[in-house]
């Protein structure tokens, strides 16, 4: 529902709706996650791309941290898709961020 750039025009008619999305695209993700604007300079991560790159980075962020994971339920790891955790079978869970658009602008939901 969101390009990942704010365009207040375009999404006015959006006003009111509430999405799910990775904190990466707003911004929000944990500092040791390469930031929106260090991966679209790259031209394999530009535009859409920086979504699936963003998920690239979660995949080999949780790889290190499985077997912890496994053995400590109820952690969990900040990513650049939200927060990853995975249970003693190896699931692993994706929490993504909230959001609204106020005035064609997307706003995070602190609430959640």
């Amino acid at each position: 529902i969101y390009a990942g750039s704010p365009s207040a025009q375009i999404d006015d008619d959006l006003n009111g709706v509430e999405f799910c999305d990775a904190p990466w695209i707003f911004g929000t993700a944990d500092a040791s996650v390469p930031s929106k604007s260090q991966i679209s300079q790259m031209t394999s991560a530009a535009g859409a791309g920086g979504r699936l790159f963003a998920f690239g980075i979660d995949a080999y962020r949780i790889s290190q941290h499985l077997d912890w994971l496994s053995d400590n339920p109820g952690s969990a790891v900040a990513g650049a898709t939200g927060t990853l955790s995975a249970d003693t079978r190896g699931s692993v869970r994706r929490v993504p961020v909230w959001s609204k658009f106020v005035d064609g602008t997307p706003r995070l939901d602190t609430t959640r």
